[in-house]
């Protein structure tokens, strides 16, 4: 008799599963997965949103399933773009600008990060640190056309050291080289970003004396071309949504972000990953929304312009595209577990 009682519960519950499947079938007609197919370079604690975009499967929710493809080498992700071989890149801005600059056609439409991710790392700890600090002493940093590189002497300007000149800025070390040009002394501040600084801390080598992250820039962005937003807008809208949602994750979780990317950092040593995801969360590094801010990427423009590093300015809002932000601020929610309602709202996903 127990048996049969158990088995017609099973059979009750699953036909509210399949009747509810069956509704949520008929409330989004015609609805089928899309393909995205995303173009990135070496992956980098910054890309944080749509690696857990991917990892809490939030692309899915909205019926999208999102690619990963990294390029190095001779070919880049804005090259794969033209070629027709992804769907989304996501760029410096410094590099969309500049290629920008030669393709009208770019498009940038969502944000990855609302500050420039890196940061000045002296020998010794400086609690009093300012830039005129920097004056005739020397700082390895990143390339001079980098978004980092522009954004670094865009700040010595602002505190009237003139790069090159009050502050020798060291830009030919190779990237893999610039850990142990510093531990020998070649400069005395070194401009870096994660896990690198959580690594230099932890060992004694370096402390962080200050941030570029003060600007808030979008340095990275997600950009497509004018034939994908023309063509297929509805991939990069589902796009934009799960990148979105997983911005309201990490609002209400951010203990949990380190964990959700052990998979993507496997050799990130088990107590840096945390320590370089609370740095960027402590220096806002990650924005609230999608949406680009159009004052900050023109003010970034006039810093290319200054640096030599632009031909001439670029009309920003043609570059870029707010609608996919504005819909997903609108259509996008994220409700705690804990502020779910209990029961049969577990069963309804949408």
């Amino acid at each position: 008799m127990l048996k049969k009682k158990l088995l017609l519960v099973l059979l009750v519950v699953l036909c509210l599963i399949t009747g509810i499947i069956g509704i949520k079938k008929l409330l989004t007609p015609g609805k089928e997965t899309l393909k995205v197919t995303l173009g990135q370079q070496e992956k980098s604690l910054a890309m944080t949103p749509h690696l857990l975009a991917m990892e809490k499967k939030f692309f899915q929710e909205f019926w999208a399933k999102v690619e990963a493809k990294t390029y190095s080498g001779d070919v880049t992700p804005q090259e794969a773009l033209a070629r027709g071989e992804v769907d989304i890149v996501i760029m410096s801005l410094a590099d969309f600008l500049y290629y920008r600059f030669g393709n009208a056609d770019l498009i940038a439409f969502a944000a990855a990060t609302t500050g420039e991710p890196s940061f000045i790392m002296a020998q010794e700890k400086m609690p009093d640190f300012s830039w005129h600090d920097m004056k005739d002493k020397s700082v390895i940093g990143a390339l001079p056309e980098s978004t980092a590189g522009i954004l670094l002497e865009a700040v010595l300007r602002e505190n009237d050291l003139a790069p090159y000149r009050s502050v020798n800025v060291i830009y030919n070390v190779p990237t893999d080289l610039k850990a142990g040009a510093f531990k020998a002394g070649s400069s005395t501040y070194l401009q870096t970003c994660e896990p690198m600084v959580s690594l230099f801390e932890a060992d004694g080598t370096a402390a962080v004396v200050g941030s570029l992250a003060h600007k808030n820039l979008p340095a990275l962005v997600y950009v497509t071309n004018r034939q994908n937003i023309m063509q297929h807008p509805e991939k990069i809208q589902r796009f934009t949504n799960g990148i979105y949602k997983a911005f309201l994750w990490m609002k209400y979780h951010p203990e949990k972000i380190a964990g959700s990317l052990k998979q993507d950092f496997k050799d990130f040593e088990q107590d840096i990953l945390p320590t370089a995801v609370n740095r960027y969360l402590n220096n806002k590094i990650w924005p609230k929304t999608p949406q680009i801010s159009e004052p900050a990427v023109a003010e970034f423009q006039n810093m290319m312009l200054t640096a030599g590093e632009l031909p001439q300015s670029l009309d920003c809002a043609e570059a870029i595209e707010q609608k996919f932000g504005k819909t997903a601020l609108e259509k996008v929610e994220y409700i705690p577990p804990g502020q779910q309602k209990k029961g049969l709202k577990k069963l309804w996903p949408f």
